[in-house]
């Protein structure tokens, strides 16, 4: 059916809201405008449609039975266009995702290009932060962020394992196990705390001296690695994709399980609610925690998987 162009919405608007809430004076108030605003609109109506709609004395005003059919419908009507927009501002809502350097650079901007198809109205403005495990919820809607899941006060999903493995260029012949003593270890914190963890549930020598550099994320340390500047430990979850292209080796086992991980965390009354499940239906089903087989990997590559706690 077409549409007649010659209804005058801001009419209809005027009369539907006037008879709704019973006088001209809440109507103008509803509206924004003056009461003789509203009163012009509904005769203006009158006169399109030519039928009476409304009986009018000095004090209020009244829907004709033919007017008050009228309005229940525009009632109708007009819900599901306020509905309607309502769930199109929802489906392209905005949010603002804090994540860590690493697991954005090594996971999620691979994918940005297939959730902006899978999900085109829905805005993800990506911004990193090395708050790796602390939640700015100041200036962000949600966060992906690493740690043991322990946060108060945030709705939390664990998206990742984290499966710390010795990796290094695959043309790096001289990095095996027979000479790890004098190997360049990579570093991304100033204490070594992840090589001297391995080195411990290794059953290495504590005492040797894991020197080597120290970079600022993960990320930069297994990029140093891929072009031959040492061995560095990386995160399964995160340099999966490595394997598969063959840009990266694992010179030697075990592979360690910290029991920490990155999270997908938000505050449980956010405003963007809708966005931010919009968000997780896409992220949850494909993200490593879901698709990486630590076990099968490991005996795969004819080495242990421990954990941290066994």
């Amino acid at each position: 059916m077409s549409r007649n162009s010659m209804i005058p919405l801001n009419a209809i608007r005027a009369f539907e809201t006037t008879i709704r809430l019973g006088s001209v004076k809440a109507a103008a108030k509803e509206l924004c405008v003056t009461e003789g605003a509203i009163s012009r609109q509904i005769k203006k109506l009158e006169n399109v449609l030519g039928l009476p709609l409304a009986r009018r004395d000095k004090q209020t005003i009244a829907a004709t039975a033919l007017g008050n059919a009228l309005a229940q419908n525009l009632t109708t009507a007009l819900d599901l266009v306020d509905q309607s927009v309502s769930d199109a501002q929802n489906k392209s809502a905005r949010i603002r995702l804090q994540v860590a350097p690493s697991f954005a650079i090594r996971w999620l901007m691979p994918r940005l290009d297939q959730l902006q198809k899978d999900l085109p109205l829905l805005d993800v403005r990506v911004t990193t932060t090395l708050l790796n495990n602390q939640f700015d919820h100041y200036s962000f809607d949600a966060g992906i962020i690493y740690g043991d899941g322990q946060w108060t006060n945030l709705n939390t999903i664990k998206l990742s394992n984290e499966y710390l493995l010795p990796v290094a260029s695959p043309d790096a012949s001289k990095i095996t196990l027979e000479n790890f003593k004098g190997l360049t270890f990579l570093h991304t914190t100033l204490d070594q705390r992840d090589w001297k963890l391995w080195v411990e549930k290794s059953n290495h020598d504590q005492a040797i001296s894991l020197t080597g550099p120290t970079f600022e994320t993960l990320d930069l340390a297994v990029r140093a690695a891929e072009n031959g500047f040492g061995i560095s430990l990386g995160d399964l979850s995160l340099i999966y994709d490595n394997f598969r292209t063959n840009s990266l080796k694992v010179p030697f086992g075990p592979i360690l399980e910290t029991g920490r991980g990155y999270y997908l965390v938000h505050e449980p009354s956010h405003l963007c609610g809708r966005a931010i499940d919009d968000f997780k239906h896409w992220l949850q089903p494909q993200s490593p925690i879901q698709t990486i087989d630590a076990e099968t990997i490991a005996q795969n590559l004819g080495i242990n998987l421990i954990s941290v706690s066994s």
